[in-house]
Parts: C-alpha cells; structure tokens; sequence
C-alpha cells in the first residue's frame, strides 16, 4: 500500500520535476513558468500532506533537487521575489517530512538560506531587500525545520520510542557548537528586526520562530547574552510603541511575552543559577555556613560567546530586568482577552521560576495577576485566578514568600487609600481597592481543603492588619467621608473592598468597624446603652474558649496523676491481724466476747473512701470534656493531643458505667467538631492517639493499658487503620525490642499485632487467590469406567508397544507453553502483613503460652492475605517451632497451631502435602491416644457403654477433639490424600461417630468422612461397615461392637451416593 502510494505521488511530482530542472537557469523568458510550475508542485505537496501522506527519502530528494539547482545556478539578486517566496513555501511543505531524514549538513544550510533572506544579507558583502511576503515565507521554512515534532507525526518507517527526541537532540547538539553559534545569534537578530514589521503575518511568525530558537536551540551560557537585546525589543512589541496605531493586536501581545518568559527563565531562572552558582538555596544552617565560608568557583574554561553567571552579574541583570518588568505595566489595561491572558501566564511562569533570582518582582507580578483576576472578561479573571491558587499551592517556600508579598501589598494599599480619597484619583482608587478585594477573595477559594488550609494565613494576615494591632488609626487618620468620592465606580469599588475585608478577616476585623462607625458615622459603642455590645460579646465568648482550654488540659491531667489507685481499696493484712481481739478458747462452746471484762475501743477511723468513687470522678471528667469540646467545636483540634487518650481509656475500664461514658463522650466530640463518626475523628487525628500511647510506654512512663488503649483504637477505626497501621507496627515491635522480656507487655502487643492483621483479614479486597492443587481436586473415577479401562487392558496386555520414531527437532531449555507470569508486586498492605509475620514468628517460642498461642492465632490470619511468595518462606522457616506447639503443655496452645495448619491446609494444601502426612498427622495420632488415656481417668469423661469425649463441650480435651477433626477435615478437602495415612485417619476417628459423644463432635467428624469419601469413598465404606460388621470375612477384626455408628453411617454413605 505504502509503496502504491509513493509511486502514484512519484508520477505527480515528476513532470513538474523534470520541467523545472530544465528551466533551472532563470531568464526574463522563462521566470512566470517556473513560478507557475513552483505554485502548481506547492499545490501537489499541500494537497499529500492533507491526505496524511509521507514521503520517502528517495522521493524527497528528487523533489528537492530541481529546487537546489535553481538556488545554485542563479545569483540571489537576480532571483526574484516571486520566485524565491514560492521556493521556500514548497521547501517550508517538504522540510515537514525531510526532517526525519535530513542531513545535519543540508540542516545547517537551510537554516542559513532561511536566516539569510530574513535578515536581507543575500551573497557575499551585498544584500536585497526582499518583500515582506518572502521573509513570511523564510520564517515559515525555518519553522518547519526547527519545531519539535511528537511521535503522531513520525512517518511509520522510523516511528519507534523516543525517535522524534532522538533527531531533535542531534540538531540541537549542531546548532550549539561553537561554529554555528554565530549564525544562531545573527538569524536571532534577524528575526527581532522581523518582529518589528508591520505586516502582521510576518511578525506573528517572527515571535513564533525566536521563541523555539530561545527555549530549544540557544545555548544555556548563550541565552544571557542575548537577553538584555530580547526583552528590550518585546517590551516594544508588546507595548505597541514601534508603531503609531495605538496597542498591538492581542496575538502579538501573548507571543512577545511568551518570549521574553522562555529568555528571562533560560537567563536567570533559579534552576539554572542554583546549578551554576549564582545563587544558593539556603534551607538550613549548614547551607548557610557553606555559602559564608566556599563560594562556589566554576572551574570550567569559559564558552565562546556565553556569558558567566555570577552573583555581581545576577544582582545587576535582576534591577534592570526589574525596569523592564515595570514597563509592561500598563498592559494590565489592554482592551483584548489574549492579550491579558498572555501577561497571566507570563506573571504566573516568572513567580514559579525565578523565585530566589528575582524576589524584588513579586510584588510587581502578583499585582498584575491581581488586576487581571478581577478582569471584566470572565476567562481572563478564572484564569489569573486559577493561577494565583497554582501558585499558593505550589512549594512551602514559595508559598511563604508570595503570601507575605500578598499581605504587605494589603498593607501599602490600605496605607496609599486614604491620601486617594483626599485627592480625588478616583481611577486609582479603584484599582487599589480592586487589588485588596482580589487579596480578600484568595482567603475563602472554592476547591479541595488541603488549599484551604494553605490560605488560611491569608485570613489571619488581615485579620492581624485590621485588629487592634494593625495600625488602622495611623493608615485612616484623616478625617474622611464618602462624599470625596466622585464617581459611582469608585463607590462600588470601596464597598465591595469592606464586604471583602470583612469576609476574610472575620471576627477579627470588628475592631475595624468600631472605628469606622465611630470614625465616620459617629456611632458611639461605649455609651450606657447595652443594647449595642458587639465587643463585649466577643470578649466574653473568648474568656469562654480560653477557660475551656484550660479546663480540658487540667481535666486530662487527672489520668496523668501518678500514685492515684484507681482500683479497688482493699485492707492490708495487718490492720485486719490489728483489729482481730486476742482471746482464749477452750472447749466446745466459745464464750461471747461482751462477757469479757475489759471491753475492747473501737478506734475512730475516718470513713474509707467507696471503690467507685474515683470511677465515678473520672465518669465526671468525661462530661466536663465533652462540655469543653461542644463550646469549642472544631477548635477543640489542637486539644485532642491531650484528651484523646483520657477517653480511650476509658473506653477498655471493666467498670461499665466508666466504659459507657467513654464511648458517650467520643461519639459527642466527634459530633461537635463536625465528623460524620468516632471513626472518622480517630482516623484524622491518629497521630496524636499514637503519640500519647507511646509517651505511655516509654521507660520513664510505663502503663500497661496503654496496650488496651491501642487496641480499641485500632477497633473502632475498623479497615480504614490499615493506611495508618505501618506506624502502628513498628511501634509495636520497637516496644517489643525494649520490654521482651516482660510477659504482660508482651502479650500486650502481641494482642495489638493481631488485631491489625484481624482488621487486614476482614477486608475482602486484600486477599489473595493461591494457586491449588489440580490432583487434590479432580473428581473420583466411577466404577463403571475404571471397570472398563481394566477390561481394555487386560486385552492389549500383551500387544507390543509402537517404538515412538517422531523427530520434534531440538527441545527448549524451558516447559512448552507460555511462561508463567511474573507475580503481580505486593500490596501495601501485604507488605505490612509479610513484615508483620516475618518478625512475629521468633515468639513462637516464648516463655508465655499465651503469647505462643496469639502469634499462632496471627499467623492463621494472615494466611489468606499474603501472597505464596511472602507467606511459605516464613513458615517453612518456622515450621519446626509451629509442630514443637503440638507438645505443648497448654491445650489451648495445641488448639492454635491446629488450627494455623488448617489455614494452611485451606489455602496452600500443595506446600503442605508431605508436611500434613509426614509431620502433623503422626503427632495428631500419638495425641489422639493420649487424650483416649487422660478422659478414661477424668471425672468429667461420660462414662456410658463406649463412651467418648466429655459430657461438656468447654473441655479442653474436647476443643483438642475439635481443633483435630477440622484440621485433617481441611487437609481431606484441599491437600493430595496418602492412601495409608488415609486409612489410620479413618480407623482413628471412627469413635466420634458413636450415638454417645458429644454432638459437636459427631457433626464434626461426619464431615470428615464426607470429605474424603469425595475422593476415595471405598476407604470410607470399607471402614465404616466394617466397623458395624456388616462385613465379614479378612476386615471382621475391624468390629467394634461398643460403638453404636450406624446412624452416622448411613448419614455418611447417603451423601456420599449423591454426589
């Protein structure tokens, strides 16, 4: 398709070619049929480019060939207008494909022809005028062979990654060699003169062409050189005074100033003067100490035709950039929309570019965005507002020196308006006042909070400048009223600048207002009346907030005091030996001790105080808190540091009315600072839970609830915690590090790990599919057809086998097929689960069972949430620690490890194959035994014919029963069956099908005689009846007659059939 395309192009393309080359020599004759056959070859290449049709490399050059032979047989004065315009449009249509392909040679003179008739230095020490419409047609060209394409515009040849980066960097690499730097600063120059032309195509073009020349080909030592030159002639351009009709088109406008943006940044942006020493960046005090005692010195040899940038030189190019920035002012006034939206953007790159070079022209760049925001054109005032909120948000740094520069303007515009006012510039009144309602306007914006609370020093700052500290009786001491305001404009603006004002600074500007009123309507506040009392309202709500901060910090002490025994009191053993009268007894009858002849005193001794006392005092606390927190509202943030805990606390005390309030008072904070739950306030405020339980658990403070408090914190926030809990568990194990050798403690947070991993297994989304086993899976063959596979056998069993002859040529090195696909990276969350095992599995052999048996707990709920690559490693590295747990003194420790390899047998029965048959099942059998020794002496044992288990179900030999059926249940159902483990499993187990054991335990073991019986259901029939003998014969030894099973039996084997 691509070369049918090429050769119906070749066949257009050729007469014209042919023809032209033939009249290559101009003579007056044949001039108007090379312009003509010039229009008719620019007409063809316009029309393919429009059909998106790329030309070849061998097409190209044989259209470019008649051209260059017309610029190389003829002198370029007698070359005319005419002619040479239409020769650089086709060249300008086909540098859009050459461009790919071009040489940097042929690149460099194109680039010279293009600069040469620009510039009207045609030949050797003699130029020609050319027309306006020529030099369009050069600036065109020019464009053409310098803009930077994108991969869209590849030609499919040579589109590939970064090819369109690739040719640009080989051009810009050439034209900022030494040797061509020269013809670079001419053609530059050429252009500003071009840029000044009246013709407005031209110019439009000019601007376009030095802004690529500036941002992509000039050098970086170069681009100073050339500023001062560029910013005095677009400052003219911009300002129109070049020519005498008044402001220049809007167009002309924005691409002047997108050229003096692109060199000012290139000049003296930050970037490059940080990079070449000219400024420095100081954050903290060693940046400081290093620009006061080592300068930087560039050891580099100075570049030809660059410029060194110094601090000498900075600190004079910034005044005299400063100047220029200055002239541009009035084109905050210019009647056309793009034009203001050019001076927007040219305002808005210079503040985010040159913030430590040019930190005088923010005042001056932030007033024009100002200006402009309240621009009558809408788009226009969204914009430069828009861009002010870029601004704001942008870096800490740069964000504290434009609102300080925001502020200060406030101020110098409140202290100019008076003197306004009095001299009746009514015109600039309303800009000043303009410029305080844009500032106004930036303390309430619209959008996300995070922006909100990055301007709120904005509303603080005039809040400051408008209180009683802000000076307003020195900026307003003349005596004014409204009637010195002429025009309705200027009225408008003043009252629009007050309701701004008072928007922003809030109740901080009612000092303000007093004087004003006092001031200029002679409305007197401090009369008898007490009708008008705004300030002393004001007064006593902030004496209100004050006394309730102070009352919330003094009530959270309360839980802070040391040496307070909140428990219960109880007597101490002597002052019970103490108060015990000594007496003599004898004989069966004791005698009445009011016989006795000296009567003993009782002692007057002050009434013990109540063991709810102190509860009910903290009960108290709780509502003063909530008290506190419904006068301050959302401002009762900054004292959750220290109240949060205190409630917390009193959430996990065992007595319940202390426990009740504790939620009471959460659920009532929350509601007063404006948080749709309890949940919600935890979660925003963490931070500082977290910091009071670590203060807590530190060696110069240790409280053991602290442990308690962290886990109702981390249950009552619920699954959202899991983005918190990082710092969560590496508090725990840095508390783990310190305190591992105390039981409490460690059990403590132990029990905090397992409620974050309880929290992750709860969320559905984090969990993991493993990879099962497809054997353990597949579904048992029928009689029928294992009967006719054996007859098909027994006939071919003595036919000789087919020698297999095939050649499938050489293997590969892998397994046919598609490889496996890499595993997907791990979530944060099973990044936090993995670290949470690999560190918790070291405690499996601690000195507390109860500890041994949490982290056992832990690791069967981390099991569906971590991937197999993270999860088998740890526990194939602490598997003999999980079957040592198997003796373990305590039952409940037994418990928890069966019930771990449960999990594992659930989720990856192929890595626990071998080690369910080899290592568990053999453990399971010998403490099956044993279990049968310890119930036939147990009192607790039912002690009915064959009799099994226990009469209660709270036993521990009968949750040991429970925990071992369900585990070899899991491991039936998902792990590949051994058939001899699989016949002592089902003689093993076959007493819990007995009448007479526990419930629980019947319904247990019959679905482990259904699990397997899906798999192998002759081994489960073959035990089963054999055991109630009704078979007879080889298995008649299996007969147990003390067990009455044929209930369950018939229950199992009915399912089974259904299958």
């Amino acid at each position: 398709m691509a070369e049918q395309s090429s050769r119906e192009a070749f066949q257009q393309l050729r007469p014209i070619c042919v023809t032209l080359l033939g009249n290559s020599l101009l003579t007056p004759s044949n001039a108007s049929q090379v312009l003509s056959l010039l229009s008719d070859l620019h007409q063809i290449l316009q029309r393919l480019q429009n059909e998106k049709q790329a030309l070849s490399p061998q097409l190209l050059s044989y259209t470019v060939f008649p051209l260059t032979s017309i610029l190389q047989r003829n002198a370029p004065s007698a070359i005319p207008d005419r002619v040479l315009e239409k020769l650089l449009l086709v060249l300008s249509t086909l540098c859009e494909n050459w461009w790919w392909y071009c040489d940097q040679k042929t690149w460099e003179q194109l680039f010279m022809l293009c600069g040469a008739v620009i510039g009207d230095i045609e030949g050797k020490g003699k130029g020609k005028a050319r027309d306006d419409e020529t030099k369009e047609a050069a600036v065109n060209c020019l464009i053409s062979l310098t803009r930077e394409r994108d991969e869209n515009e590849a030609p499919e040849v040579i589109a590939s990654g970064g090819a369109p980066r690739n040719v640009l960097m080989q051009f810009q690499a050439h034209a900022q060699s030494p040797k061509f730097i020269p013809i670079l600063g001419q053609t530059i120059d050429a252009l500003m003169r071009s840029a000044t032309s009246s013709h407005r195509p031209l110019q439009s073009r000019s601007l376009h062409a030095l802004q690529t020349l500036i941002s992509l080909y000039a050098p970086d030592g170069f681009v100073p050189s050339i500023l001062p030159g560029v910013v005095s002639a677009m400052t003219r351009i911009a300002l129109g005074t070049s020519t005498a009709k008044g402001w220049s088109k809007g167009i002309i406008v924005a691409e002047s100033l997108a050229v003096m943006r692109d060199v000012t940044i290139r000049s003296i942006g930050d970037e490059i003067c940080l990079k070449e020493g000219a400024v420095r960046d100081i954050t903290d005090l060693d940046d400081l100490v290093g620009a006061a005692i080592s300068p930087r010195v560039s050891s580099s040899p100075p570049q030809p035709f660059s410029t060194d940038r110094s601090p000498s030189w900075l600190r004079g190019t910034s005044s005299q950039l400063i100047i220029a920035l200055n002239t541009i002012t009035p084109l905050v006034s210019h009647s056309n929309p793009g034009a203001l939206d050019g001076l927007c953007s040219f305002s808005e790159s210079i503040l985010a570019s040159t913030q430590l070079t040019l930190p005088q022209a923010q005042p001056l760049l932030l007033s024009f965005l100002l200006s402009l925001s309240q621009s009558q054109f809408d788009s226009v005032s969204h914009n430069a507002r828009d861009a002010l909120f870029r601004l704001l948000g942008g870096s800490p740094k740069l964000q504290h020196s434009l609102l300080q520069s925001l502020l200060d303007t406030a101020r110098d515009n409140l202290t100019t308006l008076p003197r306004l006012l009095s001299s009746h510039s009514d015109a600039k009144v309303e800009h000043v006042a303009g410029q305080v309602e844009a500032i106004c306007l930036l303390a309430a914006p619209r959008g996300e909070s995070q922006l909100k609370s990055k301007l709120a020093p904005v509303s603080t700052g005039i809040g400051k400048l408008l209180g009683p500290m802000g000076g307003i009786e020195s900026r307003g001491s003349l005596k004014l009223t409204l009637k010195l305001v002429f025009t309705r404009t200027a009225q408008i603006s003043l009252e629009r600048m007050f309701r701004a004002l008072g928007a922003a600074g809030g109740e901080d500007c009612l000092f303000a207002i007093e004087w004003l009123l006092e001031g200029i309507t002679g409305v007197v506040l401090n009369s008898s009346d007490d009708t008008i009392h705004p300030r002393s309202s004001l007064d006593r709500l902030r004496r209100a907030e004050k006394a309730a901060r102070g009352i919330a910090r003094s009530v959270a002490e309360l839980w802070d005091q040391e040496g307070v025994d909140l428990e219960t009191p109880e007597l101490h053993v002597d002052e019970l030996e103490s108060e015990a009268p000594t007496e003599h007894v004898q004989g069966l009858l004791a005698l009445d001790p009011s016989l006795g002849v000296i009567q003993t005193q009782p002692r007057n001794e002050p009434p013990t105080q109540s063991a709810e006392q102190p509860l009910l005092h903290q009960c108290m606390s709780l509502q003063v808190l909530s008290i506190t927190a419904g006068i301050l509202q959302v401002r009762f943030a900054s004292l959750l540091l220290h109240t949060l805990y205190p409630i917390l606390h009193s959430v996990v005390s065992p007595f319940q009315p202390l426990a009740t309030s504790g939620l009471a008072a959460l659920s009532f904070v929350a509601q007063s600072m404006s948080y749709a739950s309890p949940a919600n306030l935890l979660l925003s405020n963490f931070d500082y839970a977290l910091d009071a339980i670590s203060r807590r658990l530190s060696r110069q403070w240790l409280d053991v609830d602290a442990l308690k408090v962290l886990v109702v914190l981390i249950r009552l926030i619920g699954r959202d915690v899991v983005h918190k809990a990082g710092d969560v568990v590496e508090e725990c194990f840095d508390r783990l590090d310190e305190y591992h050798g105390y039981e409490v403690i460690v059990e403590g947070l132990v029990q905090v790990l397992a409620e974050v991993v309880k929290v992750v297994e709860e969320d559905e989304d984090s969990h993991v599919t493993h990879e099962q086993d497809s054997a353990s899976h597949l579904e048992p063959i029928s009689d029928e057809q294992r009967f006719a596979a054996l007859v098909d056998w027994f006939k071919t069993r003595h036919d000789k086998m087919d020698d297999e002859d095939t050649n499938y040529g050489p293997a590969p090195r892998t397994a046919w097929g598609k490889s496996k696909e890499e595993e997907p990276p791990a979530t944060p969350t099973q990044a936090l689960t993995k670290q949470i095992v690999s560190r918790s599995i070291y405690f499996l052999t601690h000195g507390s069972p109860l500890v041994r048996a949490r982290i056992l707990t832990l690791l069967s709920t981390a099991v569906p949430v971590l991937p197999e690559s993270a999860l088998l490693p740890s526990i194939h590295q602490a598997w003999p620690f999980i079957l040592n747990r198997f003796s373990d003194a305590e039952p409940f420790v037994i418990s928890a490890a069966a019930s771990l390899v449960e999990s594992l047998s659930t989720h990856v029965g192929p890595f626990m194959a071998r080690r369910i048959w080899d290592d568990v099942w053999p453990r399971f059998r010998s403490l099956l035994d044993k279990l049968r020794l310890a119930d036939s002496e147990n009192a607790l044992a039912r002690r009915s014919a064959g009799g099994v288990g226990t009469e209660s179900a709270y036993t521990h030999s009968h949750r040991l029963y429970r925990s071992i059926i369900r585990t070899m249940t899991a491991a039936a159902r998902h792990v590949q069956a051994q058939d001899s483990s699989t016949w002592e499993m089902m003689l093993s187990f076959r007493r819990f099908l007995h009448r007479e054991a526990q419930e629980e335990l019947q319904g247990s073991a019959r679905e482990l005689y259904i699990a397997v019986g899906k798999k192998n259901g002759d081994v489960v029939w073959l035990a089963l009846l054999a055991t109630t003998g009704a078979l007879k014969g080889s298995v008649a030894f299996l007969t147990e007659e003390r067990w009455d099973i044929k209930q369950n039996v018939e229950m199992i084997l009915q399912h089974i059939d259904r299958r």
